[in-house]
């Protein structure tokens, strides 16, 4: 009867210490995933921060390439309409002068250029 008390005791013992390696390795593994998956969170955030950064940016430029600036004379005449990639310039009472991008036009006339103009931006 004590061999069969010993015997039981060490098999419990056993299956008790399997048990331990086997509960040891669960939260080992479970613990890998949880630092793998704060890693991807990281680098999520990372990218989000650096895409919310670039597209602030965007808009910055958006709104200076949208910003026109429009000029008149002591008169109130039309002298010259100046924004990111354009400028319409009154040179005379018969020459214009007018850059979109790499491009520039000369307008010039025998006479009088009249120009009128209409602002249709809100705000």
């Amino acid at each position: 009867m004590t061999e069969t008390l010993v015997e039981r005791l060490r098999k419990k013992t056993q299956c008790d210490a399997i048990g331990t390696m086997y509960v040891h390795s669960l939260c080992v593994e479970a613990a890998d995933r949880i630092e793998a998956l704060e890693t991807k969170d990281s680098a999520r955030t990372k990218e989000h921060n650096l895409l919310v950064a670039e597209n602030k940016s965007l808009e910055r430029e958006l709104a200076e390439a949208r910003k026109v600036e429009i000029r008149t004379d002591p008169c109130g005449a039309l002298d010259e309409v100046v924004s990111s990639g354009a400028h319409l310039e009154q040179m005379a009472n018969n020459s214009w002068f007018l850059s979109i991008g790499e491009v520039n036009v000369w307008l010039n006339a025998k006479g009088k250029i009249t120009a009128t103009y209409e602002d249709n931006r809100t705000g």
